[in-house]
This record gives structure tokens, sequence and C-alpha cells, in this order.
């Protein structure tokens, strides 16, 4: 994937356009702005947003309080495979 942009970053993190959007501007998601309203979102930093870790390239992790959409299954994994800790066995 890559560069994403805001529309499925949100699908992928299964939020709100609107969530994606507020946590570029305030700086808890990393991306490169375009225009006004359309960012470009490297994978790494949605999937480090989604699981409240720091990206890549900065050492800060993302607010919690609802900076990202709880759990980190949304995403796959880079091979394709769902990502996310392993069902309950019991």
């Amino acid at each position: 994937m890559g560069e994403l942009t805001m529309r499925t970053a949100a699908r992928l993190a299964r939020t709100h356009l609107l969530v994606v959007y507020r946590a570029l501007r305030t700086g808890r998601l990393h991306g490169e702005r375009l225009t006004e309203h359309e960012w470009s979102i490297r994978e790494e930093c949605l999937r480090a947003w989604i699981g409240r870790q720091p990206c890549g390239h900065d050492g800060a992790v993302p607010a919690a309080g609802g900076a990202a959409p709880a759990g980190n299954d949304a995403l796959p994994a880079p091979d394709g495979s769902p990502a996310g800790p392993a069902p309950a066995s019991g």
C-alpha cells in the first residue's frame, strides 16, 4: 500500500473520516497535507496510530482518550493476513 488517502485510512481503521481528519490536524496521526481537506498518510503511521504505538519516524506515542480506534486488528498485516491479537483459547 504505502500512501493512503484519508477515506482509505478511515475504512481500514474502521472509523469515521472525521476521526482521521481530526487526528491528522492535531498531529496524533502523521500525514502530508495535499490540499485544505486532503492528506496522504503513510501505511506505517496508520498502523502505529491504530495500535497507539510510536510510528517509525517519530518517538511520540499518540495520546489516549479516543485518539485512535480501539483495537489494532483493523488493518491487515503486510502479507494480507489478519493483524491483531490471536483469539483467546479456552
